[in-house]
């Protein structure tokens, strides 16, 4: 991937809301001495990481924040569990103002017609498999455009942190799905996950 502007972007909306909630249960000092490092360690992901389409493939910026995560957390060097980093992750991100301002705005988009065929030519456009550390999806309708399904065969962010050896951090952004349903005013049902060693991930949402 190209460590271009939209990459470093992703990385300055995120590094100062990381930075203070690690410094809620390490200190200022040590909270930047660990951002510090993961902006060259985020760099080096950034880089090494296969292309999925740059800004085309709108899920580029899932497999940068997951990035970023994997900077941080290798940039920790064992002061902390993924479980533990999995509530850094959790608060750093829905403290972010981005993820707020994002999430307000897919809340108007994703429980409308157009935005869901848009979703649905994603879908079907991955299964052409043209990005191999891409994410693979299918598109469900629903009965009504209050309700749909993703059904993901291949994770983009599963791929992306076994290639950097923390695949421990996957069931623990998994959860975080949950916090982005709520802020998008919608109920996400899932039973199975390809980080928690399914098949499949089956996403369902519904309109809160």
């Amino acid at each position: 991937m190209k460590y271009d502007l939209y990459a470093r972007g992703i990385r300055l909306l995120l590094n100062r809301s990381f930075r203070r909630r690690l410094a809620v249960s390490w200190g200022e000092r040590t909270a930047r001495d660990v951002t510090g490092r993961a902006k060259s360690l985020y760099r080096a992901i950034v880089q090494r990481s296969p292309s999925i389409g740059g800004r085309e493939n709108p899920l580029t910026m899932n497999v940068l924040v997951a990035a970023f995560a994997a900077a941080v957390y290798k940039a920790a060097d064992g002061m902390i569990s993924p479980e533990e980093f999995g509530q850094v992750f959790s608060d750093a991100v829905e403290q972010s103002p981005a993820f707020t301002v994002f999430a307000k705005g897919m809340s108007k988009k994703i429980f409308t017609r157009e935005w869901q065929d848009k979703r649905n030519r994603l879908a079907t456009e991955s299964q052409k498999r043209a990005y191999p550390a891409d994410f693979v999806s299918e598109f469900v309708y629903g009965d009504t455009v209050s309700e749909y399904g993703i059904i993901y065969r291949e994770c983009g962010i599963c791929k992306l942190l076994e290639r950097e050896a923390c695949s421990e951090l996957a069931t623990q952004m998994c959860k975080f799905d949950y916090v982005t349903a709520k802020h998008m005013h919608s109920e996400l049902i899932r039973t199975k996950t390809i980080a928690g060693g399914d098949g499949q991930c089956d996403f369902w949402f519904r309109k809160g």
